[in-house]
């Protein structure tokens, strides 16, 4: 066989194993992308289809080798997370080599069948809904908007919730929205108007506020494990904080959230070893600001997700743990903090944590000109110090867990989330 004849077979392999569209690159892009790349979501631009792929096939190539698509800020091996939604080295290359063979589209029949995404309600109704007090007018450009909002719902009596689910009416423009409640303090009364109107203030010290979901794009709803509830504290109420982006044209949002009470028999609660250093006070100028606090593990527990909270000039943060033999277990370090994408993290292999355990949350700041994102919401002249606004900070670390001694043994009326009484017990017997 002459050179010509082996150099023509050679350029035939390579071109036959030149990665396509449809076999290769989209079922990698249906994975880890077309939840919020799709009509309706907040992505700038679609990718369902070759068509709508082909025009963007050099920046997609770019943003994958560059680590910066998708988003993804924890600091893990791939598979720590269980949410983990970063591609593997391989599927990097998969993109990339695509790209060189100038983006082949392949046999139709080789694309996968299409993802289905569920519409309205992903778990079906809910069993209440909540929709956050006043419209909000989202103009067509400008500055992202951050409200909070403080629900019109007093639970009267103590309440076990099982799910919840964060739903926009126009999913494009909702950035982020973090679900929390507002209990107050034994024998104390909140001020809800004062609260809603005029935010947390340092003053305020007769309620306590406990995160309970952080909702990003793809994940607005969540599912607590069997046996596992979320109690919402007889006179509680919830407060959602929310991230408006403008997308070119003005929109009316009202944000609703629904609530899945749990049902049958409950064992364990949900909690949350909720660190949040309020007496924070970032000099001007100041490229690294630190803090840190500590919480000590009273009791066995598992810890199921991890997550922080800080604002425009957040710069890192990290949640381990030192354990009673000395011995350390990283939870969370986020190296390169991003205000515009919060993420709640769930761990692929829960960890145990024993008695006397000692949880360490660590944050830095940059309050200076070197923090595009800072310039674009305030200016670093000035001192900085814990408060709601965006162009104020805060320092919140998360640790959710059950505890593993606890049995609560409460049967739950599914209708309303209310603890079934011994007498209701026995009389359904």
């Amino acid at each position: 066989m002459d050179r010509v004849c082996i150099l023509g077979l050679l350029t035939g392999a390579i071109a036959f194993a030149a990665p396509t569209f449809t076999r290769d690159v989209f079922p990698i892009l249906e994975k880890t992308c077309v939840q919020c790349h799709r009509p309706g979501e907040m992505a700038p631009m679609p990718l369902t289809t070759y068509k709508e792929v082909r025009p963007w096939a050099a920046a997609i190539r770019e943003t994958v080798l560059l680590r910066k698509m998708p988003p993804w800020y924890a600091d893990a091996p791939l598979g720590h997370f269980a949410n983990d939604w970063r591609l593997s080295d391989a599927e990097v290359s998969t993109i990339s080599h695509w790209v060189d063979a100038h983006t082949p589209e392949g046999d139709p029949a080789d694309m996968p069948p299409p993802r289905h995404f569920t519409e309205g309600w992903l778990n079906g109704p809910p069993n209440l809904i909540l929709a956050i007090p006043k419209p909000v007018q989202i103009p067509a450009s400008g500055t992202d908007l951050h409200p909070s909002f403080v629900f019109e719902h007093d639970f009267d009596q103590d309440t076990w919730v099982s799910g919840f689910e964060i739903r926009p009416d126009v999913r494009k423009i909702v950035h982020h929205a973090n679900l929390n409640v507002v209990i107050p303090e034994p024998g104390k009364t909140v001020d809800w108007e004062t609260l809603q109107t005029k935010g947390e203030r340092k003053e305020d010290h007769n309620f306590t506020i406990k995160s309970i979901h952080v909702g990003v794009p793809g994940r607005y709803a969540f599912q607590t494990a069997k046996g596992v509830a979320v109690l919402l504290p007889k006179g509680s109420r919830l407060r959602i904080d929310l991230h408006y982006v403008a997308y070119g044209k003005p929109v009316v949002e009202q944000t609703k959230v629904g609530l899945y009470f749990a049902e049958g028999h409950i064992d364990q609660e949900r909690r949350n070893y909720n660190f949040q250093y309020k007496a924070l006070r970032i000099p001007p100028n100041t490229a690294d600001y630190y803090c840190a606090g500590t919480k000590t593990v009273p009791e066995p527990v598992t810890v199921q997700q991890v997550a922080c909270h800080m604002h425009v000039r957040g710069k890192s943060y990290r949640i381990w743990a030192e354990l009673p033999d000395s011995r350390t277990v990283e939870l969370m370090s986020v190296p390169h903090y991003n205000f515009l994408w919060q993420q709640q993290y769930e761990l692929a292999e829960p960890v145990h944590l024993p008695k006397g355990s000692v949880i360490h949350y660590e944050a830095h700041y940059d309050n200076s000109v070197g923090n595009p994102l800072l310039l674009q919401y305030d200016t670093p002249d000035r001192e900085v110090v814990w408060a709601e606004r965006t162009i104020d900070e805060m320092m919140g670390g998360h640790v959710l867990h059950t505890v593993d001694a606890q049995h609560l043994n409460l049967t739950i009326d599914g209708r309303t989330g209310h603890v079934v009484s011994q007498i209701e017990r026995a009389s359904a017997r």
